[in-house]
């Protein structure tokens, strides 16, 4: 679900409030970045479990 359907479901007039409440996760980073590398071409980033929970925890 994208910012626009959330900013939608919870009333905001102001995409800037929904941002501003907006916590990505990394597993949900590495699946944008995947789907822009998809689009130019590139090689999908692939992390384990292990290294995403070490990166949270920095």
């Amino acid at each position: 679900m994208g910012l626009g359907e959330v900013q939608k479901l919870l009333g905001h007039h102001d995409p800037k409030v929904t941002m501003r409440y907006a916590h990505l996760s990394l597993q949900a980073m590495l699946e944008a970045v995947n789907v822009v590398g998809n689009v130019v071409g590139r090689r999908p980033v692939v992390a384990t479990n292990q290294e995403l929970t070490l990166a949270s925890q920095a």
